[in-house]
């Protein structure tokens, strides 16, 4: 299961609304934190204004424990090269 659900994640693309659901946020305190650095994941540009963000990297991130973004960062380039 875990792995077909990763398959299925990675062709997903989420909305700010979507990623607030999905880590029990709201919209306002989301934003904040993008605006101060604190949300790490890259965003996936689909016009001028409509961003969206892969549900299998957010699942990844929430499954490391919500790492600050420098951790993230260095987290992301060992599984990588690894």
């Amino acid at each position: 299961m875990q792995a077909e659900s990763s398959a299925t994640d990675s062709a997903i693309l989420l909305s700010a609304a979507d990623v607030c659901a999905r880590l029990s946020i709201g919209p306002s305190l989301f934003h904040s934190m993008r605006r101060a650095g604190k949300f790490p994941l890259e965003v996936v540009r689909l016009g001028r204004r409509a961003v969206r963000w892969r549900a299998d990297e957010l699942r990844r991130w929430t499954d490391a424990g919500c790492p600050a973004i420098e951790r993230w960062r260095l987290m992301n380039q060992a599984r990588r090269a690894g």
